[in-house]
């Protein structure tokens, strides 16, 4: 849910077209790919389409995409009516930008604009022009309708939402602390803490999703000046609350306690010639001057046997 909307949609897409292919409703796979084959052009070819236009869907749309119109329309990507016995569909702005959206993110990851042409990116442009002014008129109004979102996050981590939606709320909870919850009539305040952002990334949340949302979803004031969207501090904790993630490393290994020098070093030599050494102490001894090993644990019974069979040969 903190991905953007066409990135939600194409989630929905795919999770159909499993439970498209589980749930028996064609004949047999080849069907079921071929209704696939045949969505995904028409999705394609609704990014040409104009918003509100009406397309005929009897003559011009085939046996297969016509009955995925009617599943398509609950997910909000057309509207089908019927006029005179003839079945029309008007495409709407999510089905239309589903494309185009999609392009804007991929130019974005790679960092160089390749893989999408400048007029796209002018018409991925121009829609979040629009819809920056959608929203600050939204933010104008005295009573708020409740579609809208606008953050503003603070060098203190207080972060303030005008919103009046029940599921901005719960989207905010997902990386906020909940028992910092504040509420006036059309902002809400949160505080993002430590704890907060971990449990996000209990649930599967990446860092990157959470900057990328609040980012998005910045207030349309924040866009006017030279002032980041995120304040520095704010994101750089972000992303170093990510990384303690991988700090420490957890291994199970076998240990083993060398009798002298030589077997600790035909030892050594074994375990990184088979790639299973982890750790050695060759200048840390135990109490009775004996060197430590230790491998894989996956590796034990492998370089056990070697140690059983350097034993017999060298010290019978």
């Amino acid at each position: 849910m903190l991905q953007e909307v066409h990135v939600q949609v194409w989630q929905f897409i795919m999770q159909y077209f499993d439970r498209l292919l589980k749930s028996g409703k064609s004949s047999g796979k080849n069907d079921v790919q071929k209704l696939q084959k045949e969505a995904i052009l028409f999705l394609i070819s609704l990014s040409y389409t104009t918003i509100g236009t009406a397309y005929r869907g009897n003559s011009v749309l085939s046996k297969e995409v016509r009955f995925l119109l009617k599943d398509f329309s609950c997910f909000g990507l057309l509207y089908v009516c019927k006029v005179g016995g003839v079945t029309l569909f008007y495409p709407t702005r999510v089905a239309v930008n589903l494309v185009v959206g999609s392009l804007t993110d991929s130019s974005q990851s790679e960092g160089n604009g390749k893989g999408i042409s400048e007029s796209t990116s002018k018409t991925a442009l121009s829609c979040s022009a629009v819809a920056t002014m959608a929203l600050e008129s939204e933010l104008a109004k005295p009573v708020p309708g409740s579609n809208h979102l606008a953050i503003i996050l603070q060098t203190n981590f207080v972060l303030s939402a005008y919103t009046t939606s029940p599921l901005h709320v719960s989207m905010l909870g997902l990386f906020c602390d909940v028992n910092s919850f504040r509420r006036l009539p059309n902002v809400i305040f949160y505080r993002i803490t430590r704890d907060s952002i971990k449990s996000a990334f209990k649930l599967g949340i990446q860092a990157k999703q959470i900057l990328k949302f609040l980012k998005m979803h910045a207030h349309p004031h924040l866009r006017t000046g030279d002032q980041p969207l995120i304040p520095s501090n704010v994101e750089d904790q972000i992303i170093l609350w990510d990384r303690e993630q991988t700090r420490v490393r957890m291994e199970e290994v076998y240990t083993l306690q060398c009798r002298s020098t030589e077997e600790y070093a035909a030892s050594r030599k074994f375990a990184l010639e088979e790639g299973i050494f982890s750790w050695s102490s060759e200048e840390q001894r135990n109490s009775e001057g004996q060197n430590r090993i230790m491998v894989r644990y996956k590796s034990a019974k492998k370089f056990d046997t070697f140690v059983r069979l350097w034993r017999r040969d060298n010290l019978s």
